[in-house]
């Protein structure tokens, strides 16, 4: 019943902007076939206006039912229809704008009429076509291991008790290690550590950049930053991903919002699926409990390195030009030179040292930046930095050489 409501419905929109259109065009004296009389010239100033509107309307309308995450996810109809209740009418809007920018004689309304032509047609195109898709993976789903996060979620809260003992010892008290107040009288006042930032209203701050800072020198803040990451896995993900399951599919379905990301990327909501850790081993192994049915498997596909070959190009770097003509895994390949050992040698733990140190620094990452990223000392970083530009001397120069270009002109290009 309610498909059959929800069906009714969008022909009841599409059916009353024509309506509409025709009337407020009929009002004006015209028609809206597509090869209408022409106007007189006591008409045009009427019709235009009128017929934008009403349309503009009729499209978002149409528009909300089509791409919206939770109205669709309810009613299926609204995706399985929209190709011919949707896209047809967007293609026939076109037109009929089209059409009429070809008749009308004020320059305003010609070009609101291209304008709108254009938009149906490119939201036609892409946005349906678009969510079309989204919607299909959504109603799909994802499957997970339950037994996998219910048996991490208890270990995780194991290794959240042992935490806690340590940082009491830490702190020589007992102590709510989720209290800034608590945090701010033991750190600031029984060790007698120097604040490196307030808050608004003047206390020390407690946030995750001052312990990140905290943490090269003191043991306390670093064990705090461990209790944060697991405490927050385990309530993020182990704990809410099984509840999120759906008791029909057995799988949980986010949604994948269009326009929400200002950069134009997707952007998961209820769970968000784009944002599960990798760089801890428990992160990884959450990553771990998204599986396959029997039967089939999952393939991860990305752009190999991109950013490193576009370096590669605007440097001309020899090292790193030969690395990718020669097909070599480049983080590897940096690992082994800045460790030290054979490539076939290094660890997947050294290589994540080598992606991080590849990637920062061709973003202008500094050595406490990297010290922060890789939980190690300043000095060691920065030793890290030496010997990547080392190994690239010619991304060095063309970081260089930016710079001062930069400086000089204002600009780059």
């Amino acid at each position: 019943q309610i498909v059959a409501v929800c069906a009714l419905l969008k022909v009841a929109a599409t059916l009353g902007g024509w309506i509409l259109l025709t009337a407020e065009t009929a009002r004006a004296g015209a028609d809206v076939h597509l090869f209408p009389g022409k106007l007189a010239p006591e008409q045009r100033d009427a019709v235009p206006t009128r017929i934008l509107v009403v349309m503009a309307i009729i499209q978002s309308v149409v528009a909300f039912a089509t791409i919206s995450p939770t109205f669709g996810k309810q009613f299926d109809v609204i995706i399985n229809v929209s190709t011919v209740w949707t896209i047809e009418p967007y293609v026939i809007c076109s037109l009929v704008m089209v059409k009429l920018a070809s008749r009308l004689q004020r320059p305003a309304a010609r070009l609101a009429a291209r304008i709108g032509a254009l938009v149906a047609a490119a939201f036609t195109v892409w946005a349906i076509a678009t969510s079309e898709a989204l919607f299909r993976i959504e109603r799909n789903g994802v499957l997970i291991d339950q037994g996998m996060l219910n048996r991490q979620s208890n270990e995780i809260g194991m290794k959240l008790m042992d935490l806690e003992k340590q940082a009491f010892e830490l702190a020589g008290q007992p102590f709510n290690l989720a209290s800034p107040k608590q945090l701010q009288e033991i750190l600031f006042g029984k060790l007698g550590i120097k604040p490196t930032k307030k808050t608004p209203s003047g206390a020390p701050s407690t946030d995750e950049d001052v312990l990140q800072e905290l943490a090269l020198d003191y043991p306390l803040p670093k064990v705090l930053l461990e209790y944060r990451g697991l405490a927050k896995l385990k309530s993020t993900y182990t704990d809410k991903l099984p509840k999120m399951i759906n008791t029909q599919t057995g799988r949980v379905h986010t949604s994948y919002n269009q326009a929400v990301a200002i950069t134009g990327r997707l952007a998961s909501s209820d769970p968000n699926l784009q944002n599960i850790p990798v760089r801890t081993v428990e992160g990884r192994r959450i990553r771990e409990a998204f599986i396959a049915p029997a039967g089939s498997v999952i393939v991860s596909a990305d752009y190999s390195q991109i950013e490193l070959r576009i370096m590669a190009h605007l440097s001309q770097d020899e090292g790193m030009l030969s690395a990718f003509a020669n097909n070599e895994d480049i983080h590897r390949a940096t690992a082994a030179e800045i460790f030290g050992c054979e490539r076939d040698e290094v660890t997947s733990e050294q290589r994540r040292y080598a992606k991080v140190i590849n990637f920062g620094l061709i973003y202008g990452m500094s050595a406490f930046g990297l010290a922060q990223n890789l939980n190690i000392e300043r000095s060691a970083a920065q030793s890290y930095i030496e010997r990547y530009f080392a190994r690239y001397p010619g991304v060095r120069a063309y970081m260089q050489d930016t710079r001062e270009v930069a400086k000089q002109k204002g600009y780059v290009e």
